[in-house]
């Protein structure tokens, strides 16, 4: 996750989202994060992340908790066609799922005197800060804007804001998403993302029967469970990809 994207001014949009997807609003913390880490219930991107369960019968192995170390010992059946999704509200409600992320805190220190200007929200609040003052990046939002908190109080800056900082290499930033849901049979589970191989260039470490959104998202901040039909296409796409070259 990098937040040096080209800064687009979506604002406006980001607040009415915001209302249903808890933006600037904690879960309860995660015994796998420290202080050091920012939970928020809330996947980050003008475009979300998720993913789509396309074969019968699916089961993967999450953990009881929102800890990377825990052990990956529940048995989660999903519901095939699942679209695991922010914006599909229909699953969110039958799964009971919870978009969980755990961003880490990076300080920003102040390179010179400047007017930090708020980005969010209807009055656009200005902080005064000196050289040495420290801004705690918080969480990415979409499209160059992010969340950060100066002595205590949360503000939403756009990428201006690494005008007036010391540099600090995009590996700094560090976003780990999870859902928490329940799964078939009733069980509640905690899915870490980065499990799933989704995002790797191995077809190979794909969790099998796990896709991406693919048709699932129908238009920008909606999304469905898929069709039979797509279900069958996009299974067919992962397991030719994954199939053993010739």
């Amino acid at each position: 996750m990098t937040v040096r994207n080209s800064w687009r001014s979506l604002v406006g949009l980001l607040a009415l989202l915001s209302a249903s997807n808890g933006i600037g609003q904690p879960a309860s913390p995660a015994g796998g994060y420290d202080s050091s880490w920012y939970i928020s219930e809330f996947w980050s991107g003008e475009y979300p992340k998720g993913f789509s369960v396309t074969r019968p019968a699916t089961v993967i192995r999450a953990r009881r908790s929102m800890d990377k170390a825990a052990p990956r010992d529940v048995a989660c059946k999903l519901p095939y066609r699942a679209v695991i999704h922010p914006w599909n509200k229909r699953r969110i409600a039958a799964s009971r799922i919870k978009f969980l992320s755990a961003t880490k805190i990076v300080r920003l220190i102040a390179k010179e005197p400047f007017d930090f200007e708020d980005a969010g929200g209807d009055a656009h609040a200005k902080v005064r800060l000196q050289k040495g003052d420290v801004i705690e990046y918080i969480r990415n939002d979409a499209e160059g804007s992010f969340e950060v908190s100066i002595a205590g109080k949360q503000y939403t800056a756009g990428q201006n804001l690494f005008d007036h900082v010391q540099d600090v290499a995009d590996d700094q930033f560090v976003e780990d998403d999870w859902a928490a849901l329940t799964c078939v049979g009733g069980n509640r589970a905690y899915i870490f993302l980065g499990d799933l191989g989704l995002g790797s260039d191995d077809p190979k470490t794909q969790v099998a029967g796990i896709s991406g959104v693919g048709p699932g998202q129908t238009r920008y901040g909606q999304a469905r469970d898929l069709t039979a039909a797509e279900a069958r296409e996009l299974e067919a796409e992962r397991s030719k990809k994954a199939a053993p070259s010739r």
